[in-house]
């Protein structure tokens, strides 16, 4: 591992990347974090990051994954369909419908609440 120009850590692999390119593999380790940790708000660039880091994955994969991320996790429940992540969560041909879909999670969640909300 390199810091500015000494050398900290160096394995048998070890192979010398240019700067840039270490920036660059540094900040999609950093957006796969922050995925891991289920943030939800991404810029675009930060969004092509973090499909970089997960391209051996499928959709369907890193949305079970994310899924089951914030199962675990004691923090409020969000819904995750009208943020930036929906685009890493679903197929590129079904951006366009990613609102419509959001919408109609928001009132499955008010369904499934709204009974124990009303008192008859």
């Amino acid at each position: 591992m390199l810091l500015g120009q000494v050398t900290l850590d160096r394995s048998a692999a070890f192979a010398n990347v240019s700067e840039a390119s270490g920036v660059a593999a540094l900040q999609t380790g950093l957006q796969c974090l922050r995925f891991f940790n289920s943030d939800m708000y991404y810029s675009d660039a930060e969004i092509d990051m973090l499909l970089e880091g997960l391209h051996g994955t499928s959709a369907e994969q890193r949305r079970e994954f994310f899924s089951e991320c914030l199962r675990l996790r004691q923090r409020e429940k969000r819904l995750w369909g009208e943020t930036p992540l929906a685009k890493v969560l679903t197929e590129r041909e079904e951006w366009g419908e990613l609102h419509a879909r959001a919408l109609i999670e928001q009132v499955r969640q008010l369904h499934t609440t709204a009974p124990s909300r009303c008192r008859y």
